[in-house]
């Protein structure tokens, strides 16, 4: 049987102004952790919609089997604040389709509580993984600015942009999830995206360093601002993009003249030999008319009676 939280509630309408605010959120907060705790208990085997749970991923995160479609899928449960706070996002979040973003595939009812169909994502957690090179870090920045880009793009913002939500899948990419907070913006995903970074990032890594301390400090105005500040400036290993676009566009003259150069050539080659014919015929022509004069003046000089004389 599940608990009743509703005794709960006489205690948080106390906290009502003139009560400090960061009194009523610390009240919201515990509120919302009672309710979560309050979740019936999920065993392995049992039926969420039309997934069987297979496997306790985390608090109130499973992975669960798909019926029919024999996939699997993560499912997260949502708390009854949280859906009444934040439905009018959490109803945005199938739209959200991104290669850095774990896709939201449904919202299901089961067990009276609400839980989120979520793409089933195999990997490390950011929060797991420790030392990460250089490298590394920089496909992180990159991975998750797209993601944040993307997601403002479309009215959506995060609000808890943090290692807990970052996940890695086989390939190496990093994939952003935990959207749907009514109350987040662009300035505090901006500001966590840094915090998060700074935190992670080795010494090595000073650009990335530098960039987490201008977002903590308001320095982007937008993740789509930040994705410019990264392309200007290469990944280590990675011609530059002046080089490349140089490159394409010599390569893509020379594509273009080839045809006019052979058809030069071919033109030159054919005027050549029309030449030398052209030469190889008067000489001969000279040589004959030649001949042809010489044999008359005999024949001209020779006597009436044709008897030539010993």
């Amino acid at each position: 049987m599940e608990p009743d939280t509703d005794i709960l509630r006489p205690v948080f309408d106390l906290l009502r102004p003139p009560v400090s605010e960061s009194l009523q959120e610390q009240a919201r907060s515990l509120l919302s952790e009672l309710e979560e705790s309050a979740v019936l208990p999920i065993s392995l085997g049992q039926r969420l919609g039309n997934y069987t749970v297979v496997e306790a991923l985390g608090p109130a995160v499973y992975r669960g089997e798909h019926l029919h479609l024999r996939r699997t899928a993560a499912l997260k449960i949502i708390s009854s604040e949280a859906l009444a706070t934040s439905l009018g996002a959490v109803r945005s979040l199938p739209e959200l389709r991104h290669p850095n973003i774990v896709q939201v595939e449904d919202l299901i009812l089961a067990e009276e509580q609400c839980w989120l169909v979520l793409e089933d994502v195999p990997g490390d957690a950011l929060v797991d993984c420790e030392g990460l090179a250089p490298e590394a870090v920089e496909g992180l920045l990159r991975d998750l600015a797209s993601a944040l880009a993307f997601a403002h793009r479309q009215g959506v913002c995060h609000g808890a942009v943090s290692a807990e939500h970052c996940l890695r899948t086989a390939d190496g990419r990093w994939k952003l999830c935990g959207f749907g907070r009514a109350s987040a913006c662009v300035q505090s995903d901006l500001r966590q995206l840094g915090a998060l970074l700074e935190s992670v990032a080795p010494a090595e890594a000073a650009h990335v360093r530098r960039l987490a301390g201008r977002l903590q400090a308001d320095g982007f105005d937008s993740a789509d601002a930040l994705l410019e500040s990264l392309d200007a400036r290469p990944d280590p290993g990675r011609p530059p993009r002046t080089g490349l676009l140089l490159l394409g566009l010599g390569l893509g003259i020379s594509v273009w003249l080839a045809p006019l150069a052979g058809a030069a050539a071919s033109c030159a080659v054919l005027a050549y030999a029309a030449e030398s014919a052209w030469r190889r015929r008067q000489i001969p022509a000279a040589g004959r008319d030649d001949g042809q004069s010489r044999a008359r003046q005999h024949l001209a000089a020779a006597p009436a009676g044709g008897a030539a004389s010993s």
